[in-house]
């Protein structure tokens, strides 16, 4: 509720407060606002007062939501300030003409120019959180007491009641009115209050788009069996990291009934039946064969190397299963941030998200001291045992929205990877670009992919930097220029060795102390043609094999319709590598628009990675004009332009410019 006593707020402030404040200035213009509109100015003033006070009880009564009797006394409030708002964006319709023309005004003219888009989102968001509560209240109120919420709304939302269809529209009304919001160029204490409505409004959206699809993905029409599949990405891998545990996650009714995980070694069963070939850069720099589930994703498109983790796992189990989870610590990591130190069997210090890493080393180091037969689980496959179990037994206590953006964004960043194969579920994780898949578009696209083949666990110790550079001074024939570093900031003296049959078992931090040995792949457009390499041989005495390699770019079919440009490389102990790759691209990546000529580039972000600073420049043709860029230039020269950003999560840049 705190967004609507936000938002009331500063309307209040702006039609009550900001005529003293702006005295002179507007000195002819208010005289005129006083005389013809005093009246209602108390007026709204009196109904503003009237929403405060009812959002500052219903906020009270909001975080006592699980309680029948605070549910029961929140209903005739959300009337009323739904009521109140709605009427307050009528009787205030009148003035609202005027704050269009006071933008000039230094400091508040942005705040008054907003004033219409912020009462519409006002006006749609109370009608959303009356509808959600006319829709999910009774189910809540009329709940027998030791009845898990949860279980409640998942039994009670098949089918949806049909006010959430109405909130979810009115939650896509307030999202258009509030990207009329010059939300950057409001004065700094009406954008802090505001604030909060950034953060809500997708997080909102996204709750609700989940009803028609959620409860089925919970068991709520039967049982839903996942392959659970925890990735470690200190030995990165294409959707993540190395595959150290797997198992079977089964929700039914919205409740875990079965969760077990083994180590992703024991998984396999070659005497069962044939296995299939592994991919040829496993076989050729690594001697992997056949094809085992630890190594499954070897393909950066999550849906791809979920079907063959499943198929791997039923040659390995005999069992199917509806669907398939990854998560790697960085997932574990923010759900940490939310739900508190997580105690762990059989390790006596609870984990939190700032001891995360020291546990996994730690945990690593106790399994090479396990008995020989004993079995074992993964320190991955451990901790996330340990979570679903706190998830599954406290999660009605937790903070419930800060849970739920922490999903959002291990989902956003690709820390966490959902594949479903029922229908409605997978066009909705694919839209919201959660599942994990390659998605090229039309027009730009640059997906950079790193795959450690050096057995060991080092890229916790490299650093990657990026630049891409699109010459579009002949459109007809654009030229992409991309440089790739590599860094190995670990400074061991020592030489280059794949493996070390000799050495015995490796701790933690041996198998993370070597050089980096990448499969490294670049997915491009379809069409784009290469024309020039910088690349890094590599000699044979550093490879397992003793067979170097040329550093050669092979070019392929890749995944959505691509092209992937491959090449190996070893990164040694406190050196960068770095890797170029010049190639045309289609026409098409150029589009005429009526208000100019449109770039487009789509940054997709492998799963797993933290962020990338990557810089990207953009050379015009000569004599064109710049329209606009997105996000802004760090830096726009006469016929070319930069931006710097942080590859957390996907990206597009978008670049309008006019030609002669």
């Amino acid at each position: 509720m705190r967004y609507l006593h936000t938002l009331t707020r500063n309307l209040l402030s702006i039609v009550t407060r900001q005529r003293r404040r702006l005295g002179c200035l507007l000195g002819v213009i208010l005289l005129v606002v006083l005389v013809a509109f005093g009246y209602k100015s108390r007026q709204l003033y009196q109904i503003g007062r009237d929403i405060v006070a009812d959002v500052r009880v219903a906020r009270t009564l909001a975080h006592s939501w699980h309680e029948p009797a605070a549910l029961a006394d929140l209903e005739p409030l959300l009337t009323r300030i739904r009521a109140n708002t709605a009427l307050l964006r009528a009787e205030a319709g009148l003035l609202l003409p005027l704050t269009h023309l006071l933008g000039w005004v230094p400091v508040y003219g942005a705040d008054l120019a907003a004033v219409e888009p912020l009462l519409d989102t006002a006006v749609y968001l109370t009608i959303a959180a009356d509808e959600t509560y006319t829709a999910l209240a009774p189910a809540l109120i009329e709940r027998e007491p030791d009845e898990s919420i949860r279980v409640v709304l998942v039994r009670y939302l098949v089918p949806p009641p049909p006010q959430l269809a109405t909130a979810r529209q009115a939650l896509s009304q307030a999202a258009d009115a509030w990207s009329r919001v010059p939300f950057d160029h409001l004065s700094p204490r009406v954008r802090g209050y505001l604030a909060p409505v950034e953060t809500f409004l997708p997080l909102a959206r996204d709750t609700l788009d989940l009803v028609p699809i959620l409860p089925d993905m919970l068991g709520a029409n039967g049982p839903r069996d996942y392959l659970f599949l925890a990735q470690n990405p200190d030995e990165l891998r294409a959707t993540g990291g190395f595959i150290g545990a797997a198992g079977i996650l089964t929700l039914k009714g919205g409740r875990v009934a079965e969760f077990s995980l083994q180590h992703s070694g024991s998984v396999n069963d070659f005497a069962a039946g044939p296995y299939p070939a592994a991919p040829n850069p496993l076989r050729r720099y690594m001697h992997i064969d056949p094809w085992a589930l630890q190594d499954a994703n070897w393909s950066p498109d999550f849906p791809t190397t979920a079907h063959v983790a499943m198929d791997l796992y039923q040659r390995g189990q005999g069992r199917t299963v509806d669907g398939v989870i990854a998560a790697t610590p960085g997932a574990m990591q923010l759900l940490l941030a939310v739900t508190g130190p997580l105690a762990v069997p059989d390790v006596a210090e609870p984990v939190s998200a700032d001891n995360l890493q020291q546990y996994i080393q730690t945990e690593f180091d106790r399994e090479l001291e396990a008995e020989p037969g004993q079995e074992r689980k993964a320190y991955l496959g451990k901790l996330a045992e340990a979570m679903i179990t706190k998830l599954d037994a406290d999660l009605e206590r937790m903070d419930a929205p800060a849970l739920m953006q922490a999903f959002r964004q291990a989902l956003d960043e690709r820390h966490l990877l959902l594949y479903t194969q029922e229908p409605d579920a997978a066009a909705f994780l694919a839209r919201r670009e959660w599942d994990g898949a390659v998605q090229p578009g039309a027009s730009d696209f640059l997906l950079v992919v790193d795959a450690n083949v050096g057995y060991n666990k080092v890229n916790g110790h490299i650093e990657q930097r990026m630049a891409y550079a699109v010459d579009l001074s002949d459109p007809r024939s654009p030229v992409a220029t991309l440089t790739i570093n590599h860094t190995n900031r670990l400074n061991t003296t020592g030489t280059c060795r794949q493996w070390r049959a000799d050495a015995g078992p490796l701790r933690y931090a041996e198998v993370a102390d070597n050089c980096y040995w990448n499969y490294l792949r670049v997915l491009v457009p379809r069409g784009s043609r290469l024309v020039g390499i910088r690349t890094n041989p590599v000699p044979g005495e550093w490879m397992l094999s003793g067979r170097g390699d040329t550093g050669t770019v092979t070019v392929s079919q890749g995944e959505a319709g691509t092209h992937t440009l491959s090449t190996f490389l070893v990164v040694p102990f406190g050196e960068t590598r770095t890797t170029v790759l010049r190639y045309r691209l289609p026409p098409g990546v150029l589009t005429d628009e009526a208000y100019g000529r449109h770039y487009r580039l789509k940054l997709q972000k492998q799963s797993g990675r933290e962020a990338i600073p990557v810089t990207l420049q953009i050379d015009l043709p000569p004599q064109a004009t710049l329209i606009s860029a997105a996000p802004v230039p760090v830096r726009v020269s006469e016929h070319s332009l930069v931006v710097d950003l942080d590859l957390a999560r996907d990206q597009t840049l978008d670049v309008i410019f006019r030609q002669p």
